[in-house]
């Protein structure tokens, strides 16, 4: 590997004495370890799933809007898949729009009898 590492003003070549340490992420905000982990998409077309990950993980760490956002981007990406209406409502309970998220949980749960009644006609 001939990566160059540039620190403090020089340029170092790898060797272990310049390898990554392990994270501790006791330190480190919840949105720079979210970031961090799962930023995927460098301007490419993003799986459904990549945003459903962000969103769990915006959801596990009461960041609300953001959790939103993302399972909006889901139901862009893919209407028919009922998790990101799930996660919707819950992100908009988190929010304390108690009503818009009974409609969100209401069209999970409708779309997620229609996908199990499709499955077993096959």
């Amino acid at each position: 590997m001939d990566r160059k590492v540039e620190e403090e003003g020089e340029l170092i070549q790898d060797d272990p004495a310049h390898a990554p340490k392990s994270v501790n992420t006791n330190g480190i905000s919840a949105t720079n370890r979210i970031s961090r982990f799962l930023f995927i998409d460098a301007g490419m077309m993003v799986s459904p799933t990549v945003y459903a990950r962000r969103s769990l993980c915006y959801l596990i760490s009461d960041m609300y809007q953001e959790a939103l956002n993302h399972a909006v981007q889901i139901i862009v990406i893919s209407p028919i898949w009922y998790i990101a209406f799930y996660f919707e409502s819950v992100a908009l309970g988190g929010l304390g729009m108690e009503n818009k998220a009974q409609v969100a949980i209401k069209e999970a749960t409708t779309l997620e009898a229609k996908k199990s009644s499709n499955a077993k006609e096959k």
